[in-house]
């Protein structure tokens, strides 16, 4: 099985910027629509098998999950950071959860020179670290709508509105359900309408998660 990793590309040069003015999407519609979408959704097979492998992973490490929810927010499901980490980095446990940067210094790729901190043990930073304060510049400490569809819009909210402002369903997202065949941001602000991302998307991985009763 190949487990693919998230391609370090902003959705956006303007990125940061523009995702303010996007915060409008959390509402009742968008809401409905996100819940519309994850009933209708439907997991292809040929992401089954990759679904399964991170549903294990995220079960086998439930205990690392739910100590850093615990710290950022206690009505945080741990297998929300699990779904965020298989994106970033294919739940690799070397990287930082920002974006799948290596632990060994503080993050390069966007979100750059995080965290501000340093390392605890004064040579590199623990996984824990790294997503508590990933989690932290989020704004997911006061985060309370821990619904299907409140998930779904943070997932895209952690990715970048990009592809909303394109008004194209974002694989981040959705990536292995017939709501994603094609389209996908090559290169910071270069966007591809043949492109395809291969990664499975997190509300994808979600209804695999809940489907199998995690």
């Amino acid at each position: 099985m190949v487990i693919y990793y998230r391609k370090y590309v902003l959705s956006d040069s303007l990125n940061d910027k523009l995702d303010i003015m996007f915060e409008t999407n959390y509402t009742p519609a968008y809401l409905q629509n996100a819940t519309n979408m994850f009933n209708a959704a439907t997991i292809k097979s040929s992401f089954i098998s990759t679904g399964n492998s991170f549903l294990n992973i995220a079960k086998t490490n439930k205990q690392v999950y739910q100590s850093i929810a615990n710290k950022v927010n206690a009505a945080m499901p741990y297998y929300f950071i699990a779904i965020l980490h298989a994106r970033e980095s294919g739940c690799n446990f070397r990287t930082h959860l920002h974006n799948g940067d290596s632990l060994n210094q503080r993050t390069i790729n966007v979100p750059t020179n995080r965290p501000k901190a340093a390392p605890a043990n004064g040579t590199t930073y623990t996984f824990e670290e790294s997503a508590i304060d990933a989690l932290m510049i989020k704004g997911l400490d006061k985060w309370k709508d821990w619904s299907v569809a409140g998930m779904i819009y943070l997932f895209e909210r952690y990715n970048g509105f990009g592809y909303a402002r394109r008004k194209k369903n974002n694989p981040y997202v959705w990536s292995g359900t017939q709501h994603y065949t094609a389209g996908k941001y090559v290169a910071d602000g270069v966007f591809s309408s043949t492109a395809v991302d291969k990664q499975i998307g997190a509300a994808t991985l979600l209804k695999h998660f809940l489907n199998n009763k995690i």
